[in-house]
């Protein structure tokens, strides 16, 4: 008769072979006394232990994410960590790991910004140099990535990608925040702020995303005010159809070093896919980062026979259906 498998005799060398692992991974210092790529680690407020340790582990600052867990709990340290942002390493150990998160930390400290409608990646990559301390050019950048989000990724190559993505609201960030963690909050709140109504006017209008975001960065750069973008939209509109060039000083101010309060002849002449007074239709790519009302005034413009606009000698915009009548105002 043969003899009958005892199945109890697997389950230490099951614990065993755990309680291997977690001394490996506790004991050594993976990268030795030198530390390894720094991994910043952000704890909010009420976050789970398993949320932030499953961040750790796929930033590489641990390898088991199961085997930290149970050496946390066994310890009583999951339910102790320190909300705020942690500086953190490579492999660096789960003892050291754990440290971190309970007793370390810059604390929960977050800086409030807020980008308002219109600002161009320059001028954003500007407030977060005085905020944060990052360099404009790493946050340019840092502007060039797609952060596998949708609407980056459909954008063509093109210097500045990211222009007009970075969508114009108030954001809280930790004070430690990088340039990618910033640009990538502000693309998921554009993607936030894109409907599914949108996705069929697009259809409607047979325009791509990219060249509806381009256009909302112009009527945001041309109009004086919100009231005035739907009528600002249908000049543009009205020309498109006709093959007209869109003629708008924005565009042209947006390849300029510095800008001018009024272009000279000599400056509308530029070379650059971005001059709209050189090329028919939307130029390459947005010149601003427009807000939802810029959006929307692009998507559904003012029903108007208008194919001209400009500011009076009173600071008015007035409308106009002809040359001779936009020269006479």
């Amino acid at each position: 008769m043969a003899k009958k498998y005892k199945k109890k005799t697997i389950f230490p060398a099951i614990i065993g072979l755990i309680i291997l692992l977690v001394l490996v991974d506790v004991i050594c210092d993976y990268t030795g006394k030198s530390e390894g790529e720094i991994i910043t680690v952000n704890v909010n407020e009420g976050e789970s232990f398993s949320s932030v340790v499953d961040e750790m582990a796929e930033a590489g600052v641990i390898k088991y994410s199961f085997l930290f867990k149970r050496y946390a709990i066994a310890g009583g340290a999951d339910t102790a960590l320190k909300a705020g942002s942690h500086t953190m390493y490579k492999r660096m150990g789960y003892e050291r790991a754990l440290d971190e998160l309970i007793n370390s930390g810059e604390g929960y400290n977050t800086v409030t910004v807020t980008i308002p409608e219109g600002y161009e990646l320059k001028q954003i990559a500007s407030i977060v140099k005085d905020e944060f301390g990052i360099t404009e050019e790493n946050f340019l950048k840092a502007a060039e990535k797609d952060y596998g989000i949708e609407y980056i990724r459909e954008v063509p190559a093109r210097k500045g990608r990211t222009e007009g993505y970075l969508f114009p609201d108030t954001y809280e960030f930790f004070g430690s925040a990088t340039a990618e963690e910033i640009i990538k909050k502000m693309l998921e709140n554009f993607a936030l702020q894109w409907t599914e109504e949108y996705d069929r006017r697009l259809s409607e209008l047979g325009m791509t995303v990219d060249e509806i975001v381009t256009l909302a960065s112009i009527i945001e750069r041309e109009a004086g005010s919100i009231s005035e973008m739907g009528k600002v939209s249908s000049v543009f509109h009205n020309r498109m159809e006709i093959g007209m060039a869109l003629q708008s000083c924005a565009t042209v101010q947006y390849i300029l070093p510095e800008r001018k309060d009024v272009l000279d002849i000599a400056d509308t002449k530029i070379d650059s896919p971005y001059n709209t007074y050189l090329y028919p239709g939307l130029p390459e790519g947005p010149i601003a980062n427009p807000g939802k009302a810029a959006i929307e005034a692009a998507l559904y413009p003012e029903e108007t026979d208008y194919y001209y606009f400009k500011v009076n000698s009173e600071g008015i915009t007035v409308f106009s259906k002809t040359l001779s009548e936009h020269n006479s105002k």
